[in-house]
């Protein structure tokens, strides 16, 4: 790119003649006259950058407007839009005079746009992408600390806020019987954490929880029998190994057909490869009266197996592990790049 060069006199008139001549047009609009009668590389804005800040105490995205000539340190005409002023310099020693570089840690995790919560009570960052974690390390060599010596961190696939607290929650399990510390509502509504639903949002996560098969109830939430829930004497199961082909949705059919107005709710046990849940079943019916429940009849419904699936799905994955095709699922295999696999990405589907 040529260096555009003119004298401070001639920007200056050019500034004169772009002010008198269009006084209605806005300073964008001005600083592009300007741009044309001098043959320049068009208009530039410099805008706010993660890790910068104004040295005027004042929050604005975008701060200068200038012709660019093709050199950081040529003066050139320019439009102050803090201050609302032309003027003629570098857009360089502009930005040396007006910005400095942010150096208290936790202010560039919030400049870069990182949620700054807490967890467990300790200070918690949650970040977007690893190019987010890369950019505010690399902001960070203007402190005397990393992200990783300042605080606790995670990504936002693996952790949430809770909308009436704003604490983090975790919301990605990391072990063998991990269950949700939460509550997301069938609604659409915001996440609610395990400690706000026990301290006031009980009646609403179990009205949410019954008579809904795709839900358990986490009994560190709420206590079932003191809202008037009792187990029922039914174990069931859903899984991979063979036999392990209990259906939530079909428990709670069975049991709706015996008794219409029941309110049912699931508690669960998770393993590695299966399930265990358990009915419970309100002492007060829908309509407020004393429910008398008909063991018998249900259980002889689940002893001839309406609560189960149509399908073993242990059965149907050993026979895809044989080589054989099933009815009801399916395989698809393909081969890992290193990269993919070192990242743990081994659900991108390269078509």
């Amino acid at each position: 790119m040529m260096i555009v060069v003119y004298s401070k006199e001639r920007l200056e008139l050019e500034i004169t003649n772009a002010l008198s001549s269009h006084p209605k047009l806005k300073a964008a609009e001005k600083m592009q006259k300007i741009n044309d009668a001098l043959d320049m590389h068009g208009v530039e804005t410099i805008r706010k950058e993660p890790g910068w800040k104004l040295t005027e105490d004042r929050i604005q995205w975008e701060w200068l407007l200038y012709c660019n000539t093709g050199e950081t340190y040529q003066d050139t005409a320019c439009y102050d839009l803090i201050k609302g002023e032309f003027f003629v310099g570098s857009w360089g020693d502009w930005y040396e005079e007006n910005t400095e570089a942010i150096t208290d840690p936790w202010e560039i995790i919030s400049d870069c746009d990182a949620t700054i919560t807490t967890l467990d009570d300790i200070k918690f960052v949650i970040i977007e992408s690893w190019d987010q974690h890369d950019l505010i390390e690399g902001l960070m060599d203007n402190t005397s600390t990393t992200l990783d010596d300042l605080c606790e961190w995670g990504f936002s696939d693996e952790y949430d806020t809770c909308s009436e607290c704003l604490k983090a929650i975790k919301t990605s399990p990391d072990r063998y019987g991990w269950q949700t510390d939460f509550w997301l509502p069938n609604d659409g509504s915001d996440i609610v954490c395990g400690k706000c639903v026990r301290d006031g949002w009980q009646e609403e996560y179990l009205e949410d929880m019954t008579n809904n098969p795709r839900k358990y109830v986490n009994e560190d939430l709420v206590d079932l029998e003191k809202h008037g829930f009792f187990k029922l004497d039914f174990e069931f199961q859903n899984g991979l190994h063979i036999g392990q082909n209990d259906s939530p949705k079909r428990v709670l059919r069975a049991i709706l057909t015996v008794h219409p107005q029941a309110e049912v709710v699931f508690t669960a046990s998770n393993g590695q490869f299966d399930v265990t849940f358990w009915p419970w079943i309100g002492a007060m019916d829908t309509q407020g009266e004393t429910l008398l429940i008909d063991f018998k009849t249900l259980d002889r419904f689940f002893e001839r197996g309406d609560g189960k699936m149509d399908y073993d799905p242990g059965t149907e994955t050993a026979k895809l592990l044989r080589g054989e095709t099933s009815d009801h699922l399916a395989t698809k295999t393909r081969e890992l790049t290193a990269e993919e696999f070192i990242s743990g990405n081994w659900g991108k589907d390269n078509g």
